[in-house]
């Protein structure tokens, strides 16, 4: 995964993970998302080498983000869940550039004494 990493989890956006078998809404503390794919819990398994569809809806103006992505690891059990590691594929200019603004930190204000 790549080094950016959304710092804060108050300012996460929920998000929906979808494949032909399944369908996942995460809020804002079920997921990590990094500039090349993104990291959350599952309660049932997921294919390894699996296409799914990340869909971001940004807080702010309520734009939709679509990714598609292939997952690469998914360790766990029945009893505890899954924690699935999913890598973007294919994503378009426009898309790369709205999920890197949503990996920005927030830019704090600064005060002059």
């Amino acid at each position: 995964m790549g080094a950016k990493k959304i710092l804060s989890t108050r300012d996460r956006n929920p998000l929906n993970v979808q494949s032909p078998e399944t369908t996942l809404s995460l809020g804002a503390g079920q997921y990590t998302l990094w500039q090349s794919g993104i990291e959350f819990h599952s309660p049932k398994p997921l294919a390894l080498w699996g296409e799914m569809v990340v869909e971001v809806t940004t807080v702010a103006d309520q734009k939709k983000i679509n990714a598609n992505g292939i997952v690469v690891e998914c360790r766990g059990n029945r009893h505890s869940g899954y924690a699935v590691t999913m890598v973007f594929m294919n994503l378009t200019k426009q898309a790369q550039g709205e999920l890197s603004h949503l990996l920005q930190p927030k830019q704090q204000p600064r005060v002059q004494l």
